[in-house]
């Protein structure tokens, strides 16, 4: 976890699972929030890679168009050395390249009912050692 004086600097979001029927996707309601304001939609969409994908398992997907196929990819998730814990990264883009600026850690429970959603805002730590720390030493919502 990361602190700056007495604030925790990340929001968390709790969702539930609300659609588990397809293969390809599950879908999640925002159940509440925690440490700030709501920075993510209240409906998400964690997407399964496709084929052709390699590295990462799953899309984090944001519902904010009518349209599915419209809907912002936040970010792809990054298996961690903590299981059922993944990293990913919100990108912005900066002089036409898109650049990691804010850590995405996500943690979902046994039967993946429910997910938590840490969003760090703008901050993602350039040093892959920081950022080991970072995900050893956070505070998890699922022990």
């Amino acid at each position: 976890m990361i602190v700056m004086g007495n604030k925790t600097n990340y929001i968390r979001h709790v969702y539930h699972m609300v659609d588990n029927r397809y293969k390809t996707y599950n879908l999640y309601k925002l159940y509440s929030v925690f440490n700030g304001e709501k920075v993510l939609t209240d409906i998400i969409r964690i997407e399964r890679k496709s084929q052709y994908n390699s590295g990462f398992y799953d899309w984090i997907i944001l519902k904010d168009h009518s349209n599915w196929n419209r809907c912002t990819r936040l970010t792809e998730l990054w298996p961690t050395s903590i299981k059922s814990v993944f990293k990913g990264n919100k990108k912005i883009k900066v002089r036409g390249t898109y650049k990691p600026s804010s850590l995405i850690i996500a943690q979902f429970s046994r039967k993946q009912k429910k997910l938590i959603v840490d969003h760090f805002d703008n901050h993602y730590p350039s040093d892959l050692n920081l950022l080991k720390v970072i995900i050893q030493k956070h505070s998890y919502y699922l022990k």
